[in-house]
């Protein structure tokens, strides 16, 4: 039953297009009665019908997901992709429900025609939600995974987020309906509850992910430091050694080079530290973004958690922080001075004169806590 009135409703649908597109080609002066007329319209319907389905979604995911890609001006965040779609996707299920919307198709079907209303607006929202699946799940493969090199388990799991957001919100929209008789969006406080309601879930949602983030990778690099100590090397008395080679040694552990472990007791943080630095690896450990400890200009730079170095703005002068590399050599440092940096301080911080300069985000991300170390005497 609800097949046959799908495509009752797909037929009408259809119909009503392609007798738009004939009118609107009226200047050919094509027979309505012609069916060299009615072939074109279908196919021309079919056409627009098609790229409403892929182009609109695929415009709105590069408009919404690929667009703040400018804003980064290497590599995105990880996680960039699945935090825009989180909030996106309930913003629009809310705002953008179709169960109960009264366009001319419904007209049509259920006033002229008389169609069953309840299986009219069934049959419709199925189809709309089977669009909404095809269109978001090649969408989210060609911007998700191509542009923003989304995980393909999240891309794939995209159109089944979407559509099941706005299946609750439909729900939650009809339940209202049947108890007041009236729909929720047309009420006038309705708009301020929604903006209310949607800035402070995303202030929670935006905070439990910062903690469930910041607790992951402060519990990933405590693994990593374990591995480390068992791999750093005893080092060599100086005299059969002979001079160091600028370059710091490097382990590998799971994929990823590091060169050492920094330790902060002040702020009770000892973290392994990564040979090269980029946004995926800051998810992990702090990362070496310049120089060495045995030429005394080595930079490193971290995320702001808690478990990374998100306490620097704790740190005063003369408290101590130990770099060990994997030849198990150790450098004692000491905090010197403590400042905030512009992000464009680069010169600044990778010629600084001093030892060692340990550096992270503000939370607002504008600004860099500096920290600025010499070596112990």
């Amino acid at each position: 039953m609800w097949f046959d009135t799908l495509v009752l409703q797909l037929r009408l649908h259809m119909a009503y297009r392609v007798n738009g597109i004939l009118y609107r080609l009226r200047f050919l002066s094509l027979s309505y009665e012609s069916g060299f007329a009615k072939t074109l319209g279908l196919v021309l319907a079919i056409l627009r019908e098609l790229l409403g389905l892929l182009l609109g979604k695929l415009l709105y995911m590069a408009a919404f997901f690929a667009a703040p890609l400018l804003l980064f001006p290497s590599e995105p965040p990880a996680g960039l992709y699945g935090h825009l779609l989180l909030f996106l996707t309930l913003i629009g299920g809310i705002f953008n429900s179709k169960l109960l919307d009264a366009e001319q198709d419904v007209y049509y079907a259920v006033f002229l025609l008389r169609m069953d209303a309840r299986r009219y607006a069934l049959s419709a929202y199925g189809y709309t939600l089977l669009k909404d699946f095809m269109g978001f799940l090649t969408a989210a493969l060609v911007v998700g995974r191509l542009a923003l090199q989304a995980p393909l388990a999240l891309c794939l799991l995209t159109p089944v987020l979407v559509c099941s957001v706005k299946l609750t919100a439909a729900g939650l929209e009809l339940a209202h309906f049947t108890r007041r008789r009236r729909l929720a969006r047309e009420a006038k406080w309705f708009p301020v509850l929604q903006g209310l309601g949607l800035l402070l879930l995303a202030a929670g949602g935006l905070y439990a992910y910062n903690r469930c983030e910041d607790a992951h990778a402060g519990a990933e690099a405590q693994t990593v430091v374990v591995d480390l100590q068992q791999k750093v090397e005893t080092p060599e008395p100086e005299a059969e050694s002979g001079p160091l080679a600028p370059e710091l040694p490097v382990v590998e552990i799971d994929g990823n080079e590091y060169v050492g472990e920094i330790s902060i007791p002040a702020i009770g943080i000892d973290l392994p530290v990564m040979s090269e630095w980029s946004y995926p690896r800051l998810k992990i450990a702090p990362s070496r973004q310049f120089g060495s400890s045995r030429t005394d200009d080595l930079v490193i730079a971290a995320h702001n958690y808690e478990s990374h170095f998100g306490k620097l703005t704790s740190l005063t002068a003369g408290d101590s922080v130990t770099f060990t590399d994997m030849d198990g050599i150790v450098n004692e440092y000491v905090v010197n001075k403590v400042e905030v940096l512009d992000p464009h301080s680069v010169e600044e911080v990778e010629h600084s004169g001093y030892a060692l300069v340990l550096y992270t985000c503000t939370y607002g991300g504008k600004t860099r806590v500096t920290v600025f170390c010499d070596r112990a005497s």
